[in-house]
């Protein structure tokens, strides 16, 4: 499954603000736990094995957000 990049509300778990749509960035200073990796981008797109960190259950690819 491929994530997009961006505004992504479920990620900080809110809908709204007084302000209008949430905001699925990581607040200032918070940890974001998503990672891209060039290298897994490559495998994938080669269909080659997932090497070193880019085997880790939570590295993405980049995907359409990137390459549409």
């Amino acid at each position: 499954m491929r994530r997009r990049l961006g505004n992504d509300p479920a990620r900080d778990h809110t809908v709204a603000t007084a302000r209008g749509p949430a905001c699925g960035h990581p607040a200032t200073w918070a940890i974001d736990h998503t990672h891209y990796s060039l290298l897994r981008t490559v495998e994938d797109i080669f269909g080659l094995p997932h090497l070193g960190d880019a085997a880790m259950p939570q590295v993405r690819s980049f995907g359409p957000e990137v390459f549409g």
